[in-house]
């Protein structure tokens, strides 16, 4: 089981629970990972969108 936390922050505290939680997945499996401002995140933010885009696109076809 993989765990992504956050720290009570402004802003979207799902996103980055969810971005916790895929480095977590991605470093290893079994591990908890805290979300930290001062990490590189924005490749995932990055490939989020993208993604998340292109399904919106493709949902209104």
């Amino acid at each position: 089981m993989s765990i992504g936390i956050v720290n009570y922050q402004l802003g979207n505290i799902i996103q980055k629970a969810e971005l916790a939680l895929r480095k977590a997945r991605e470093v290893s499996r079994n591990r908890v990972e805290y979300y930290d401002e001062s990490r590189d995140y924005l490749s995932f933010i990055e490939e989020n969108n993208f993604w998340t885009a292109r399904i919106a696109k493709a949902l209104q076809k």
